[in-house]
């Protein structure tokens, strides 16, 4: 009796092998995720082993709204006006995705009309029956043998572009013009490394060391290119190359995709001048809005219940209005020796190709009318009983927040301690009151307001109003050790139990996040100044904040983010925040951080309070006599 060498699974009669998971096949010893290499690589040329180029729908393409990968293939289809000579179709995720892969889900029972599939992956084995990648998109499909005879995203659109140009529509735009090929080469090899997978390699790294080598690659390159477009409309000048559209579709899922794997969001998009101008440009080409599904790449994962559904995404998805948010004026042509235009078109394009050679497929377009009306199936997996609050946010259960338990816990600790510490020293105390209700308002009711909100605008307004508010602060405390002075009072206390969980929590539920306070130096410093008083240390939990955003479903129900449920428990917290800050030169009394109301000042360095002490309890001297006795010696 035979072994079989694969597990499969029965469905609707078909047996379809399970697939390979990113997650273990494609991780190194190091934890880093190594993307593994494309298996259909044989080229379109004109060599004897080539694949040859043809129109008449020889080939089928095969694509997902969510890969980006495949994205840019679907573009180029459209830009060239191949859509009559290459078919197409969609894949997506069902209930059968995690084990089984990319699914027919838009055609009539899951079954693809020209291809008789269900699955991309029956196309992947018809090919080459050994294979044990995952199967991936985009995938063009021969659809006389029904096998993939490339799936080879680094080339696969540089082909539509130069091999499929005799069936190219008259005036269809040069995305790869000879003269600048070599440059384009550099530039997209360099985009591959540095933008569009560092992406991956932050999301599927299994190490905190992958995770942020991936992180910090793509913010660093982001800033290159941001400097880059400052002088040009595209990336290589006056038009639309193939770089640009690989750029393109990764910008395009960046701050409602992208930021829960890669974390409190370093820079949103929207942030970025010339790249955020420079997106929305090419989204304004048809080819491009065409294949852009915004309200699916920002469909939330799934979790039946907890406090991660209470992402921005989950909450807001169906009340966004992409088309408006993209189409916000913006005018780069100045930018332009040829403002008009931002495709050049090709002189040669469509001549080997007669009208009756096209063909009218009215087939593909209701595939395509269907793609553009239905939602992605992710959020279709699982049903309505099984996620009730899916009806009615407002319904979501509440967050667990014990930024009030901390407060009284640091006021408390502060009140017991000798001589009477004064939180609101008489000197003060006008700007005090101020300062508090100021940061009531601003912050601390800002962040609750934002974490609960389930209508849009309300959020937005809070977000407005806190973020004008570290901004604010960022300026003010360039100038001020503390928020009233030169002494702790009240109100810092209830910003920093606010903004010590920012990065670790809050800025989970609401992806992007136009700062992080990491990154805003005086504010960061700041806080980390003010856990240098052991009862700020005392009544911080790192751990305990970070599992307030971890439901015990989580881990099964929903996909987690790396960044927050993997690298943020790696990290020593502590150990950051432990390290001295230079703020106190800019106190009158750089030593003494807290008064006292007997008009004496509370010292950093008294023995009965002695920094990073572990013990609150004040160290009494033993008395001396003054004689020979043992009296004190121990």
């Amino acid at each position: 009796m035979s072994i079989e060498k694969y597990d499969y699974e029965i469905v609707n009669g078909r047996k379809i092998r399970v697939r390979p998971r990113e997650t273990v096949s494609e991780i190194d010893v190091n934890g880093y995720f190594r993307r593994q290499p494309n298996h259909f690589t044989t080229p379109f040329g004109d060599g004897e082993n080539d694949l040859k180029a043809e129109g008449n729908q020889r080939y089928r393409l095969i694509w997902a709204k969510l890969c980006h990968w495949s994205n840019r293939a679907s573009i180029v289809r459209e830009l060239e006006g191949l859509e009559d000579q290459i078919s197409v179709n969609m894949v997506s995720q069902a209930h059968h995705e995690k084990n089984l892969g990319w699914e027919y889900v838009y055609n009539e029972n899951n079954v693809d009309p020209v291809l008789g599939d269900q699955f991309l992956s029956e196309a992947y084995y018809r090919a080459d029956e050994g294979y044990q990648g995952r199967t991936t998109v985009p995938a063009l499909i021969d659809t006389k043998t029904g096998k993939v005879v490339n799936n080879d995203y680094n080339w696969l659109t540089n082909y539509l572009e130069v091999n499929f140009r005799p069936w190219h529509k008259k005036g269809a735009p040069e995305l790869y013009p000879v003269e600048l090929r070599d440059e384009i080469d550099k530039m997209n090899l360099w985009l591959f490394d540095n933008i569009n997978n560092a992406v991956y390699r932050s999301s599927f790294s299994k190490s905190n060391e992958g995770h942020l080598d991936g992180v910090n690659t793509f913010y660093a390159a982001m800033d290159r290119l941001e400097k880059r477009l400052e002088t040009r409309r595209f990336l290589f000048g006056d038009y639309v190359t193939d770089s640009d559209i690989r750029l393109y579709v990764t910008l395009a899922r960046l701050d409602i995709r992208y930021t829960f794997q890669l974390g409190e969001t370093k820079h949103p998009l929207y942030t970025y001048k010339n790249l955020w101008g420079y997106a929305r440009e090419l989204w304004e080409i048809p080819a491009f809005k065409n294949n852009t599904f915004f309200a699916d790449f920002a469909v939330p994962p799934v979790n039946v219940e907890g406090s991660a559904q209470r992402s921005f995404n989950y909450r807001f998805l169906k009340q966004i209005d992409f088309a408006k948010y993209w189409g916000e004026s913006v005018d780069r042509s100045s930018l332009s020796k040829d403002p008009a235009n931002k495709l050049k078109a090709e002189t040669d394009a469509g001549t080997a190709r007669s009208d009756t050679d096209v063909i009218n497929n009215q087939e593909d377009a209701i595939i395509y009318e269907k793609i553009h009306a239905i939602p992605s199936t992710e959020i279709a997996k699982y049903t309505e009983e099984e996620l009730p609050t899916r009806k009615d946010p407002s319904k979501l259960p509440t967050l667990a927040d014990t930024r009030e338990e901390d407060y009284q816990a640091i006021i408390e600790e502060i009140g017991n301690l000798p001589d009477g510490p004064d939180l609101s020293p008489v000197a003060n105390k006008k700007q005090a009151a101020e300062v508090s209700d100021f940061v009531k308002a601003n912050i601390t009711d800002a962040v609750s307001e934002m974490l609960n909100a389930v209508d849009l605008e309300k959020y937005i307004e809070s977000a407005h109003r806190f973020y004008g508010t570290l901004e604010q602060l960022e300026a003010d405390l360039s100038e001020s050790r503390f928020l009233a002075g030169d002494f702790v009072t009240q109100a810092d206390v209830a910003l920093y139990v606010s903004l010590v969980r920012f990065d670790i929590l809050y800025s989970r539920y609401f992806e992007p996040v136009k700062y992080r306070i990491q990154d805003l130096k005086n504010v960061s410093e700041y806080l980390k100044d003010l856990y240098q008083i052991p009862a700020f240390a005392h009544n911080t939990d790192f751990n305990a904040i970070i599992k307030q955003g971890q439901a015990d479903l989580e881990q099964k129900l929903f996909r987690p983010s790396t960044h927050y449920d993997r690298v943020i428990p790696e990290i020593d917290l502590d150990a950051q925040w432990k390290v001295p800050t230079e703020r106190a030169y800019l106190s009158e009394d750089p030593t003494h951080p807290i008064c006292l109301s007997n008009n004496r000042r509370f010292d950093l360095d008294p023995t009965w309070y002695e920094l990073g002490a572990e013990s609150l309890t004040k160290v009494e001297e033993a008395p001396q006599c003054g004689c020979a006795c043992s009296l004190g010696s121990k």
